[in-house]
């Protein structure tokens, strides 16, 4: 697998949120428990949203979007989230049918991160910031919005 375009998306933004959100959210428990106000389901649901906040900002540490070629030299199109890669989408050539630059609004568009889902309302977008981007036409009338520094590249490699 070679990599044709890379870029590593800024998410510095969502990450120290939710990082600040983890530290406030388990230093509130800790109070409510030194006030003896706490029953143990409260604490156990607390304790997993804590967890859950955590993990949420390991996703956020990276997102990487790139165009690859993969075994038959046919390019893919993948975004990979978080610091271990365990999240990956990947959209073969096969399932792009079109694929063109455009102007990226997060107020537009639901706000910043992912928004959407492909699969339940056909159109998500990766926004990190407002600006320059690209939307890719998937088969069964889907659409991916990314924002990246350089669409053109994106595009070109594409449709190579």
């Amino acid at each position: 697998m070679r990599v044709v375009v890379e870029q590593n998306l800024s998410t510095k933004t969502i990450f120290f949120l939710l990082v600040a959100i983890a530290i406030v959210e388990p230093v509130t428990v800790f109070t409510i428990v030194l006030l003896n106000h706490a029953s143990a389901l409260g604490l156990i649901v607390a304790s997993l949203v804590t967890l859950l906040l955590w993990s949420v900002s390991s996703l956020a540490i990276r997102v990487v979007v790139r165009v690859v070629r993969d075994v038959p030299d046919e390019p893919v199109f993948e975004v990979v989230y978080g610091a271990s890669w365990h999240i990956t989408q990947r959209f073969s050539k096969s399932q792009i049918e079109s694929v063109r630059e455009v102007d990226i609004n997060p107020l537009m568009s639901g706000g910043w991160g992912y928004r959407g889902s492909l699969r339940l309302i056909k159109q998500a977008s990766l926004i990190t910031r407002r600006g320059p981007g690209i939307e890719l036409g998937l088969i069964g009338n889907r659409r991916f919005r990314v924002t990246v520094d350089n669409p053109r590249q994106y595009v070109d490699a594409l449709e190579s």
